[in-house]
């Protein structure tokens, strides 16, 4: 009797099957059993069969809660899969996983825990293709929800990378993102992007955030993104339009930029300062200040004590009966009469020349006839 239970089990359970490929809604009428048998979400007892329903999904198998509630939430889920599961507990609804000392191939890249893949080889009817696919819904007064979670734990040393040396056996990245394989050369080109972050109806509050300690700064700084030479940070002011971009052309040891309380410096990688700019618009250098252009140097009382924002004027005047006054425009302005000296010369002959400055904008020379005179005044 046992044997014979079982046979005609196995046979309903296939005839339940095939009527899932075939048939939405199958039922099964006046099937009489001898004893009693169980199975999750249905229960033969007697001469009776209850809780035989067919698949929510056209799928070939699916597992765990077979209620339809994420179709209801989600078009084109379960209804649309080959194989699906649904968590009875609110836990995992499906779980890969897979461990190296299984496999004894030295070299072998095949222990993934999941994999997908996505051909689109549709020309016709053209699509999108994903090779995988993740979406959490947070509802309201709901706790932390992520699209997706990724944890690295190395329990052997710290291997490091660079943009030139990437492939160390031993390295631990959190993610790898690559572009194309070795095997597939026909008609291979580049791909678009690496990462792309879209608005898909509402839009993130924050781009790319690292947590206070997620990355090791006993060095004195964290490697928050790593770029070789020629890489940029680039701006597009509209489509096809760039704009601006900040990139390093750099072989050897050049400059880093800091920020700090009040303060903007420019260090070498030694961390000597060269450069610094406050907040309250001051700025000072280690070294000497040169420019192909309009340039400007530093003035000094004879304490030390600099000038704010100085500036210097040179020129010559032909005196007229002794006397002329030069009138200073545009740049040339200083701020008054006592915050700027003027020192003169007779080009014509060794004869004495008198400054008076009687205003930031005027200056009167006195001296010698039709004599020439060449002055330099500096200050502010």
């Amino acid at each position: 009797m046992k044997k014979l239970l079982f046979a005609i089990f196995s046979l309903l359970c296939l005839e339940t099957a095939v009527l899932a490929q075939s048939y939405p809604s199958p039922t099964f009428n006046n099937v009489t059993m001898n004893g009693t048998a169980t199975i999750p979400h249905a229960a033969i007892t007697g001469g009776s069969i209850s809780g035989i329903t067919s698949f929510a999904s056209p799928g070939f198998a699916s597992f765990g809660n077979q209620t339809q509630w994420l179709k209801a939430l989600i078009s084109c889920s379960t209804d649309c899969s080959q194989t699906w599961s649904q968590s009875t507990g609110g836990g995992s609804g499906l779980l890969g996983a897979t461990r190296s000392s299984d496999n004894s191939l030295a070299g072998s890249m095949a222990a993934q825990g999941v994999a997908g893949y996505a051909i689109n080889d549709n020309a016709t009817q053209v699509q999108t293709a994903y090779a995988g696919y993740f979406e959490a819904r947070r509802s309201a007064g709901a706790g932390i929800t992520q699209g997706n979670e990724i944890d690295i734990v190395n329990q052997g040393s710290v291997v490091g990378l660079d943009p030139y040396n990437m492939f160390s056996t031993g390295t631990t990245p959190g993610m790898w993102i690559s572009s194309g394989r070795p095997d597939v050369t026909s008609g291979a080109a580049n791909a678009t992007a690496a990462i792309g972050v879209v608005n898909n109806n509402t839009a993130f509050e924050n781009g790319l955030v690292f947590h206070s300690t997620a990355l090791n700064t006993t060095t004195g700084e964290g490697n928050a993104i790593v770029m070789p030479q020629k890489d940029a940070v680039v701006w597009f002011g509209s489509a096809g339009n760039k704009v601006a971009a900040i990139r390093s052309d750099a072989t050897t040891a050049s400059l880093r930029a800091i920020f700090a309380n009040g303060v903007f410096v420019l260090q070498n990688l030694s961390a000597v300062t060269q450069h610094t700019f406050t907040s309250t618009g001051n700025y000072s250098a280690a070294g000497n200040i040169s420019a192909a252009g309009t340039g400007a140097m530093p003035l000094y009382s004879t304490i030390g004590t600099g000038v704010n924002a100085p500036h210097m004027v040179q020129g010559s005047v032909v005196l007229a009966a002794g006397t002329a006054t030069v009138t200073l425009s545009g740049s040339a302005v200083y701020t008054s009469s006592s915050s700027y000296t003027c020192t003169a010369n007779d080009a014509t002959g060794a004869n004495a020349v008198k400054v008076g400055q009687t205003s930031g904008t005027s200056i009167t020379f006195t001296g010698t006839g039709t004599d020439t005179v060449q002055f330099v005044c500096a200050g502010s």
